[in-house]
């Protein structure tokens, strides 16, 4: 019986063991140009402002900052999670480089140690054409005004009939573009 109860013991540890090597699948679109180690951003605190966004996706900003304090909040080691709701983005005759410094001199002016920044690249509704979301991401350190993280992550997602022996788009309509947003920013604050 004592037998028995080691070979499945046993098996069990195999078993789990190989569970474990099983390659991972990797979004090729997942670009990282300048990564920080999890442990630069253990216990500081970020504020994050509404992604900037196309005009046809009004709206969609506010929810992709939201979508972010909710995916740092849940462990990414930050202490405090702000979000800003004023875009850095609507200032009128303002270059990017100033839009940025401004929501830096904000996160200062907050008490916040990083700012996190970032925009739709592109944005897709589908319904019976694919979803697609494109995102471009920076978390900026306050102090220094370095980058420490900037990267970018797009996914696609088609509708399709899975009865159906041809590549039609007919019965499953793609994933909506907020979901695959969500997943998009997921899978990116995921390498933090």
């Amino acid at each position: 019986m004592i037998r028995i109860g080691t070979m499945l013991m046993a098996a069990g540890f195999l078993w789990t063991g190989c569970a474990t090597l099983a390659p991972r699948k990797t979004n090729p679109e997942l670009r990282l140009f300048m990564a920080a180690r999890k442990a630069d951003f253990k216990g500081k605190s970020v504020l994050v402002f509404p992604f900037r966004e196309p005009a046809y996706a009004a709206g969609k900003g506010q929810l992709a900052g939201r979508y972010c304090q909710e995916i740092l909040i849940a462990g990414r080691g930050f202490r405090v999670v702000g979000q800003y709701l004023d875009s850095p983005w609507d200032r009128l005759g303002e270059s990017e480089e100033e839009r940025i410094m401004a929501a830096v001199r904000e996160g200062a002016a907050k008490g916040f140690d990083v700012v996190l920044l970032g925009e739709f690249t592109e944005y897709r509704f589908g319904s019976l054409n694919p979803s697609r979301v494109a995102v471009r991401l920076r978390l900026i350190d306050v102090a220094t005004r370095v980058t420490r993280f900037f990267g970018e992550n797009a996914r696609q997602h088609a509708g399709k009939d899975p009865t159906y022996p041809l590549d039609t788009r007919l019965v499953q309509p793609a994933m909506p573009a907020d979901q695959l947003a969500r997943q998009v920013l997921v899978e990116l604050l995921g390498t933090l």
